[in-house]
């Protein structure tokens, strides 16, 4: 290794490269060498943990390393995303983020213990997934028209639920009322699943959530499907319309997953983790796994995720600002 330094050093002392070309050409041919720390800014147990094991699982076989999970749950996924910026820059320490906590927190955050551009690197994007509009199935609404209605007839008395603030299904609750024109009470939880039993039980009126995690409901008569959130119908419900068929116009929420690092990793490392990713969301195995979930795969380079995260900056700042919605 010794020998082979020095000859890649005198080719680049030959080509003026000294400062940066060690690094970046050894990085990609060494790495990795020992296990990599994958951070989730979610609890266990979830359907997003379950995205980001999943996919763990599959860079362990394309990498041929160790891929530890590591749960660093708080404060919407700043606590996660704060680790990142307090480990080396060598690829070894990766964070998995849901749109939300990349586009959502920011917004919703004036102070933050990082500047997202500055301290994150992309690697590249996972998958995608609308949410779905779930009713109590007590509640005298059997579509969106008539919640809407409801919801006029009896202004803030409807609640709808949410994992906590600034989370997905608490924006596309803000924005439904934004764009129908009517008031309703969010009551936030501290995750998902607690969120759907009072729902179920009637002490909250709606809640835009995951199908994967609703469908059981929804077949047992526990829960009424009124709509989704995405552009288009969804290939796993193609019977529920969606919010903009509904009524209102131009509402789209197609949220995505990605992984990130440390800003400063050598390019090498970063393309080596993208194509590590490609290759684990290729397989047929993988994408079985991944629409199981309820996810359409959707794999991306880095820069193509850092076009999309401008692009919903540019979506989202109008709505979370003109709402004056904050995380507190």
């Amino acid at each position: 290794m010794l020998n082979m330094r020095r000859v890649i050093r005198n080719a680049c002392l030959s080509l003026g490269l000294l400062g940066c070309c060690p690094a970046a050409l050894l990085a990609q041919g060494t790495y990795p060498e020992r296990p990599i720390r994958l951070l989730v800014g979610l609890t266990a147990g979830g359907p997003s943990d379950l995205l980001a094991r999943t996919i763990a699982g599959g860079l362990q076989k394309e990498l041929g390393t160790t891929i530890a999970v590591e749960n660093r749950a708080g404060a919407g996924g700043i606590v996660a995303a704060s680790a990142i910026t307090q480990a080396p820059a060598d690829g070894y320490t990766i964070l998995f983020a849901a749109m939300p906590a990349v586009v959502f927190v920011p917004l919703l955050n004036s102070k933050l213990p990082y500047q997202q551009e500055r301290d994150f690197v992309p690697i590249g994007t996972i998958a995608s997934y609308s949410l779905f509009l779930f009713a109590n199935p007590d509640l005298p609404a059997r579509n969106v028209p008539d919640l809407i209605k409801l919801a006029k007839s009896k202004p803030g008395e409807l609640t709808f639920a949410s994992g906590g603030n600034g989370t997905s299904n608490h924006l596309s609750g803000e924005l439904m009322k934004r764009m129908a024109g009517i008031e309703m009470l969010h009551v936030p939880y501290k995750g998902n699943v607690t969120a759907q039993q009072d729902v179920i039980a009637g002490r909250v009126s709606v809640m835009f959530d995951f199908l994967s995690t609703s469908k059981q409901f929804v077949d047992n008569g526990r829960l009424r499907m009124l709509a989704t959130t995405g552009k288009a119908r969804s290939r796993f419900a193609p019977d529920v319309p969606t919010l903009e068929e509904s009524g209102l116009k131009g509402f789209d929420l197609t949220a995505w997953f990605g992984l990130f690092t440390r800003a400063g990793t050598p390019k090498p490392i970063v393309d080596k983790l993208n194509a590590a990713l490609r290759a684990t969301l290729a397989t047929p195995e993988m994408q079985q796994q991944l629409t199981a979930q309820g996810y359409d795969v959707m794999p991306g380079s880095s820069d193509e995720l850092s076009e999309r995260i401008k692009a919903d900056f540019a979506l989202w700042t109008p709505v979370i600002k003109g709402a004056g919605i904050t995380a507190n």
